[in-house]
């Protein structure tokens, strides 16, 4: 399916699937649905552009892993904005940095205690940017927060989209494919540039993985972005978002295709799977490490190998590796990584579950 940038892949897939299909699921089993989604988007690009955003201002997503971000990039996007999605892991003062940097006409924060923690200096932020802040049930806004809640600002956005549609249609079909629409972080945060619509659309067109998704990566990364939300859209596959604790527990309960991770969680599960394989298989358990270097060595050896040592790697493709695999991560097709150690391209290798790392440059501009 083609499309010349983002907002219009959305306006052509969201009408193949049902309107109530779920595709976004949170922690607490719920889920958000392609109509609940298309409404989301449509209000808050309404809202930005109620508060007179104009084509290729900055708009900038303070978001940790979980299901609104889609909806929330989608709806800037469809303003017209570029997205800034720094990692969540800065600390204060390197978000302060960034907001410096890009000025940006909107702040998205997807945690209102997050806005509470950190009053005094957004409340600095928002003399010249308005905060749009997602709030939970248990929050209580008052009338001196310096901001504009989600729910709020869908609201307004629907006004807005009702009462000027012909405005807001010019300023949809306005986008083009070389308008810029990304601004793109690496995991430490660096700033690497900024990608055009028409750049990820090619990007993302390398990315076809037709599987419900476990996701632990952050917004920030193009991977998590192009490979796991937008993708899941296109074809109607499920996400299921994770965010700590042990993700075997959360492979089993939710059954995903495909995970998506960082390098650090791919390594901690790799570590977590052979600490506790070992603990519990004593007499095979002791010869993990040596059959992972054989199994290393005979995939890229170039010349004949032993008979012996072929054996052997059949004996510990038979009791370890194949073990491993079917325990902790059960019907994993293959895990999506923004590049990865040694020692896991090794450890995954060998037990037979393919690193899908992505094939795009991440200097896009």
């Amino acid at each position: 399916m083609t499309a010349q940038h983002l907002p219009e892949l959305w306006d052509k897939v969201h009408e193949k699937y049902p309107a109530e299909t779920p595709i976004f699921y949170r922690t607490d089993g719920t889920a958000l649905t392609y109509k609940q989604m298309h409404a989301y988007i449509h209000c808050l690009a309404a809202f930005w552009i109620s508060i007179d955003l104009r084509p290729g201002e900055n708009i900038v997503l303070w978001s940790p892993n979980g299901p609104y971000y889609a909806s929330v990039e989608l709806g800037a996007l469809m303003a017209g904005a570029v997205v800034h999605t720094p990692p969540y892991t800065l600390r204060p003062d390197e978000l302060q940095d960034v907001i410096d940097r890009v000025r940006p006409v909107s702040l998205y924060l997807d945690s209102y205690q997050y806005y509470r923690d950190h009053r005094a200096w957004l409340d600095s932020v928002a003399t010249n940017c308005r905060i749009v802040c997602r709030t939970e049930k248990q929050d209580n806004p008052v009338e001196t927060d310096q901001i504009t809640t989600f729910d709020g600002a869908v609201d307004r956005g629907k006004n807005y989209w009702r009462e000027n549609r012909d405005a807001f249609q010019t300023r949809k079909l306005s986008l083009r494919s070389s308008d810029k629409a990304y601004g793109i972080y690496r995991l430490d945060g660096s700033f690497v540039g900024v990608a055009t619509h028409g750049k990820l659309m090619e990007s993302m067109e390398k990315f076809s993985y037709k599987g419900t998704v476990l996701s632990a990566g952050p917004p920030s990364s193009l991977l998590e972005r192009l490979g796991v939300l937008h993708n899941a859209l296109r074809y109607g596959t499920k996400v299921y978002f994770h965010s700590i604790g042990d993700l075997t527990r959360d492979v089993v309960k939710y059954k995903p295709d495909y995970a998506c991770l960082t390098p650090r969680q791919l390594d901690n599960w790799r570590i977590a799977a052979v600490q506790n394989f070992k603990l519990k298989n004593r007499i095979t358990g002791r010869f993990v490490d040596k059959s992972i270097v054989r199994a290393t060595e005979i995939r890229l050896v170039s010349g004949k190998v032993k008979w012996w040592t072929r054996f052997k790697n059949r004996l510990a493709s038979s009791y370890i590796f194949r073990p491993i695999r079917q325990k902790y991560f059960p019907g994993i097709k293959g895990i999506m990584v923004e590049g990865f150690s040694p020692e896991s391209d090794e450890f995954y290798s060998a037990i037979d579950l393919p690193l899908l790392a992505p094939a795009y440059d991440l200097a896009l501009m």
